[in-house]
């Protein structure tokens, strides 16, 4: 499965130079100030990958690149995947819900705070640019809780990755599950690991999209 946003230009190419390692063009979307690239692994127990700040081709630099790099535990492994990738942080459309958070404050507060808005550079609601709308919420070590107000549990897909800085240390996080909330919207819950597959604080960016409009 893929897709385009730019109008007649190609779907995206994926290529496996080796193992774990892949370089993922996207047609027409090349541009000297790339947005966010977000990308998670299919499978269980400690499969995750990265991908790295995307890049304008060196031959074709109306073409998008994203490297992406793929892992078992702290050994770099094939494995399945599915790309998001963004340019510009604003709702998704008129006419499908979406959400999008950076939650990056839990970890840089002692002791840790139980909840907050995300930052405002990268935090959008589903029908208007509502930052208020995203609350993040911190668990336990490692374990978070993402609350959009006004998403609906329509079919949709969600995204989540540890903050560049942290993932090319080795950290990760993962998906854990997607719910309807106890009080309007949806809940997403989120898992994040260091290179041994220990639960650990982090940053993480995550993506939510869907079909319809609204909270019910």
């Amino acid at each position: 499965m893929s897709a385009n946003s730019t109008p007649g230009n190609p779907l995206p190419t994926i290529k496996r130079t080796q193992t774990g390692v892949y370089t993922v063009s996207i047609p027409g979307l090349g541009t000297r100030n790339p947005g966010i690239a977000q990308v998670t692994a299919l499978g269980s127990g400690t499969t995750h990958c990265i991908a790295f700040p995307p890049v304008a081709s060196s031959t074709d630099p109306s073409t998008l690149i994203v490297f992406v790099h793929g892992w078992a535990g702290s050994t770099r492994a094939d494995t399945d995947f599915i790309l998001n990738y963004d340019l510009y942080m604003t709702r998704i459309s008129t006419s499908h819900q979406g959400a999008r958070a950076h939650a990056n404050t839990n970890i840089y507060q002692s002791p840790p705070i139980a909840s907050y808005t995300p930052s405002r550079s990268y935090n959008t609601g589903s029908i208007f640019d509502a930052p208020g709308t995203n609350t993040a919420f911190r668990i336990s070590k490692g374990r978070y809780r993402m609350h959009h107000s006004e998403i609906g549990m329509r079919p949709n897909s969600v995204w989540v990755g540890a903050a560049p800085a942290y993932a090319l240390s080795g950290n990760y996080c993962k998906l854990e599950r997607w719910v309807p909330s106890t009080s309007r919207g949806t809940d997403v819950y989120i898992r994040c690991y260091d290179a041994q597959g220990n639960l650990a604080e982090s940053p993480y960016y995550e993506t939510y999209q869907g079909a319809g409009i609204g909270p019910s």
